[in-house]
Protein backbone atom coordinates (compact mmCIF):
# COMPACT_ATOMS: atom_id res chain seq x y z
CA UNK A 1 0.00 0.00 0.00
CA UNK A 2 2.53 2.14 0.79
CA UNK A 3 4.58 1.73 -2.40
CA UNK A 4 1.29 2.42 -4.07
CA UNK A 5 1.70 6.23 -1.88
CA UNK A 6 5.01 6.94 -3.11
CA UNK A 7 3.95 6.26 -6.81
CA UNK A 8 1.29 8.24 -7.10
CA UNK A 9 2.92 11.37 -5.33
CA UNK A 10 2.81 13.35 -8.72
CA UNK A 11 -0.95 12.88 -8.70
CA UNK A 12 -1.83 14.95 -5.41
CA UNK A 13 -5.44 14.00 -5.28
CA UNK A 14 -4.48 10.29 -5.41
CA UNK A 15 -1.96 10.87 -2.70
CA UNK A 16 -3.57 12.63 -0.20
CA UNK A 17 -6.73 10.04 -0.78
CA UNK A 18 -4.33 7.20 0.01
CA UNK A 19 -2.45 8.59 2.22
CA UNK A 20 -5.85 9.18 4.65
CA UNK A 21 -6.47 5.87 3.98
CA UNK A 22 -3.35 4.90 5.48
CA UNK A 23 -3.53 6.45 8.39
CA UNK A 24 -6.61 5.15 8.95
CA UNK A 25 -5.69 1.46 8.73
CA UNK A 26 -2.28 1.74 9.63
CA UNK A 27 -1.87 4.82 12.56
CA UNK A 28 1.64 4.21 13.20
CA UNK A 29 3.85 6.46 15.18
CA UNK A 30 6.39 7.06 12.56
CA UNK A 31 3.82 8.12 10.00
CA UNK A 32 1.76 10.40 12.58
CA UNK A 33 4.16 12.80 13.08
CA UNK A 34 5.75 12.73 9.49
CA UNK A 35 2.00 13.16 7.73
CA UNK A 36 1.63 16.22 9.91
CA UNK A 37 4.30 18.07 8.57
CA UNK A 38 2.96 17.84 4.90
CA UNK A 39 1.38 21.06 3.10
CA UNK A 40 -1.76 19.20 2.01
CA UNK A 41 -5.26 18.58 3.31
CA UNK A 42 -4.17 19.64 6.54
CA UNK A 43 -8.04 20.23 8.09
CA UNK A 44 -8.74 16.50 6.73
CA UNK A 45 -5.42 15.00 8.60
CA UNK A 46 -6.21 16.97 11.87
CA UNK A 47 -10.10 15.51 11.44
CA UNK A 48 -8.33 11.84 11.13
CA UNK A 49 -5.62 12.28 13.77
CA UNK A 50 -8.43 13.43 16.64
CA UNK A 51 -10.44 10.60 15.63
CA UNK A 52 -7.84 8.12 16.02
CA UNK A 53 -6.87 9.95 19.55
CA UNK A 54 -10.73 9.29 20.71
CA UNK A 55 -10.12 5.53 20.17
CA UNK A 56 -6.94 5.14 21.90
CA UNK A 57 -6.35 4.31 25.29
CA UNK A 58 -4.83 7.11 27.79
CA UNK A 59 -1.34 4.82 28.12
CA UNK A 60 -1.20 4.17 24.37
CA UNK A 61 2.19 4.25 22.69
CA UNK A 62 0.22 6.71 20.06
CA UNK A 63 -0.78 9.39 22.54
CA UNK A 64 2.98 11.26 22.49
CA UNK A 65 2.78 11.31 18.49
CA UNK A 66 -0.76 11.87 18.88
CA UNK A 67 -0.14 15.32 20.81
CA UNK A 68 3.17 16.41 18.86
CA UNK A 69 1.36 15.75 15.14
CA UNK A 70 -2.25 17.72 16.14
CA UNK A 71 -0.13 20.38 17.93
CA UNK A 72 2.11 20.88 14.57
CA UNK A 73 -1.14 20.72 12.80
CA UNK A 74 -2.43 23.67 14.60
CA UNK A 75 0.53 25.56 15.11
CA UNK A 76 0.74 25.59 10.82
CA UNK A 77 -3.71 26.30 11.14
CA UNK A 78 -2.00 29.52 13.09
CA UNK A 79 -3.69 28.51 16.68
CA UNK A 80 -0.90 29.17 18.89
CA UNK A 81 -2.44 28.42 22.03
CA UNK A 82 -3.89 25.42 21.06
CA UNK A 83 -0.75 24.59 19.40
CA UNK A 84 0.78 25.23 22.85
CA UNK A 85 -1.38 23.18 25.02
CA UNK A 86 -0.77 20.22 23.04
CA UNK A 87 2.85 20.75 23.48
CA UNK A 88 3.05 21.11 26.92
CA UNK A 89 0.56 18.11 27.21
CA UNK A 90 3.47 16.10 25.16
CA UNK A 91 5.87 17.66 27.43
CA UNK A 92 4.27 15.41 31.05
CA UNK A 93 5.01 12.50 28.37
CA UNK A 94 8.80 13.14 27.24
CA UNK A 95 10.91 15.36 28.06
CA UNK A 96 12.75 15.60 24.75
CA UNK A 97 14.80 18.25 22.86
CA UNK A 98 12.42 18.75 19.87
CA UNK A 99 9.53 19.03 22.17
CA UNK A 100 11.91 21.79 23.96
CA UNK A 101 12.37 23.47 20.49
CA UNK A 102 8.82 23.38 19.16
CA UNK A 103 7.42 24.95 22.71
CA UNK A 104 10.29 27.69 21.57
CA UNK A 105 9.35 27.97 18.42
CA UNK A 106 5.45 28.91 19.08
CA UNK A 107 6.05 31.05 22.12
CA UNK A 108 8.44 32.55 19.49
CA UNK A 109 5.74 32.79 17.36
CA UNK A 110 3.64 34.64 19.98
CA UNK A 111 5.84 37.08 20.84
CA UNK A 112 6.89 36.13 24.23
CA UNK A 113 11.01 35.88 23.67
CA UNK A 114 12.06 35.45 27.06
CA UNK A 115 9.92 31.96 27.81
CA UNK A 116 11.04 31.02 24.27
CA UNK A 117 14.81 31.41 25.17
CA UNK A 118 13.80 29.33 28.33
CA UNK A 119 13.05 26.39 26.06
CA UNK A 120 15.39 27.34 23.34
CA UNK A 121 18.29 27.07 26.60
CA UNK A 122 16.62 23.40 27.58
CA UNK A 123 16.97 22.25 23.48
CA UNK A 124 20.34 23.46 23.23
CA UNK A 125 21.88 21.36 25.81
CA UNK A 126 20.68 18.58 23.99
CA UNK A 127 22.70 20.26 21.16
CA UNK A 128 18.91 20.64 19.13
CA UNK A 129 20.28 23.35 15.92
CA UNK A 130 17.11 24.28 15.26
CA UNK A 131 16.75 26.21 18.89
CA UNK A 132 20.64 26.97 18.51
CA UNK A 133 19.57 28.73 15.99
CA UNK A 134 16.59 30.41 16.83
CA UNK A 135 18.11 31.24 20.47
CA UNK A 136 21.39 32.83 18.46
CA UNK A 137 18.79 35.11 17.00
CA UNK A 138 17.19 36.30 20.32
CA UNK A 139 20.42 36.87 21.55
CA UNK A 140 21.66 38.65 18.32
CA UNK A 141 18.50 41.31 18.42
CA UNK A 142 17.95 41.35 22.05
CA UNK A 143 14.64 39.59 21.99
CA UNK A 144 13.52 38.46 25.36
CA UNK A 145 17.96 38.28 26.22
CA UNK A 146 19.86 40.78 26.81
CA UNK A 147 21.58 41.69 23.39
CA UNK A 148 24.67 39.59 23.54
CA UNK A 149 26.52 39.37 19.70
CA UNK A 150 29.28 37.02 21.21
CA UNK A 151 26.43 34.36 22.57
CA UNK A 152 24.53 34.56 19.47
CA UNK A 153 27.93 33.97 17.40
CA UNK A 154 29.11 30.98 19.57
CA UNK A 155 25.30 29.27 18.97
CA UNK A 156 25.12 30.40 15.32
CA UNK A 157 28.36 28.23 14.78
CA UNK A 158 27.18 24.81 16.83
CA UNK A 159 23.92 25.19 14.52
CA UNK A 160 26.01 25.80 11.33
CA UNK A 161 28.39 22.84 12.02
CA UNK A 162 25.45 20.27 11.91
CA UNK A 163 24.91 21.38 8.64
CA UNK A 164 21.89 23.65 9.35
CA UNK A 165 21.43 25.53 6.66
CA UNK A 166 19.49 28.58 8.12
CA UNK A 167 22.59 28.73 10.48
CA UNK A 168 25.19 29.00 7.95
CA UNK A 169 23.55 31.51 6.21
CA UNK A 170 22.97 33.79 9.42
CA UNK A 171 26.92 33.11 10.51
CA UNK A 172 27.79 33.84 6.81
CA UNK A 173 25.76 37.42 7.13
CA UNK A 174 27.37 37.99 10.53
CA UNK A 175 30.77 37.75 9.10
CA UNK A 176 29.96 39.70 6.09
CA UNK A 177 29.39 42.92 8.53
CA UNK A 178 33.23 43.22 8.92
CA UNK A 179 35.67 44.09 6.72
CA UNK A 180 39.11 42.20 7.86
CA UNK A 181 39.73 39.67 5.53
CA UNK A 182 39.60 36.67 7.70
CA UNK A 183 35.78 37.34 8.15
CA UNK A 184 35.12 38.30 4.90
CA UNK A 185 36.49 34.40 4.17
CA UNK A 186 34.38 33.12 6.94
CA UNK A 187 31.59 34.92 5.30
CA UNK A 188 32.18 33.44 1.67
CA UNK A 189 32.76 30.26 3.33
CA UNK A 190 29.16 29.91 5.67
CA UNK A 191 27.03 31.38 2.46
CA UNK A 192 28.90 28.93 0.11
CA UNK A 193 27.31 26.02 2.82
CA UNK A 194 24.68 27.21 3.25
CA UNK A 195 23.82 27.81 -0.87
CA UNK A 196 24.95 24.02 -1.60
CA UNK A 197 21.81 23.40 0.40
CA UNK A 198 19.74 24.92 -2.10
CA UNK A 199 19.25 27.90 0.31
CA UNK A 200 18.27 31.23 -1.95
CA UNK A 201 18.93 33.88 0.61
CA UNK A 202 22.60 32.53 1.21
CA UNK A 203 23.37 32.41 -3.18
CA UNK A 204 21.72 35.82 -3.15
CA UNK A 205 23.94 36.98 -0.26
CA UNK A 206 27.19 35.78 -1.45
CA UNK A 207 29.98 38.06 -1.44
CA UNK A 208 32.52 38.53 -4.94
Amino acid sequence: FRRVLFRSLNDLDRARSLAIKLLKKHPEAEFIESIAAWPLCIEKVLETLRNIEQQQETSSPLTLPLHKAIGNLLFRKGQTQDALDRYRKALEIAQTADIYAKLGLILNERQDYAEAAKWYRKATLQNNYLSQNSLAILYRDGLGVEKDPKKALELFRKAAKQNYKMAQYNLGIYYAKFSDKEAQRLAVKWLNEAAKQDYAAASAGLLP
